[in-house]
């Protein structure tokens, strides 16, 4: 949710959502519209749950495990060899960031710097 920013917690216990959703409903400026975003995203994840399930029934929870490993691997794979096409040497961005249930704008700078690992057999 783009407009309230909290710590972490349980907004789930044995089904009851309410409170937690009353908590975050009274902090947005929307709340109509962030209760539907709010409802739709614990929607997603209960049903991303349930797929999880069914699919560990089906085909056994390790033969899952080890399928989630692989897609992890493989995208482990990918990232590398797109990092090692970048020259070595670093990188800096800079933008700003508007946070919205704050109502400011944060200066933000990352750099990046890549230098190649190199190896010598002596």
């Amino acid at each position: 949710m783009k407009d309230y920013a909290c710590p972490r917690f349980a907004c789930i216990t044995e089904g009851d959502r309410f409170k937690c959703e009353d908590l975050i409903m009274a902090n947005v400026r929307t709340p109509d519209e962030r209760q539907g975003d709010l409802r739709a995203q614990v929607a997603a994840n209960h049903r991303a749950c349930q797929r999880l399930v069914d699919l560990a029934s089906k085909y056994g929870v390790h033969v899952l495990t080890r399928i989630m490993q692989e897609v992890m691997d493989y995208s482990e794979r990918l990232m590398r060899v797109m990092l090692s096409d970048l020259p070595d040497g670093s990188g800096l961005s800079r933008t700003f960031v508007t946070v919205t249930g704050l109502l400011k704008t944060v200066k933000m700078k990352t750099r990046l710097s890549r230098f190649a690992c190199r190896s010598k057999d002596w």
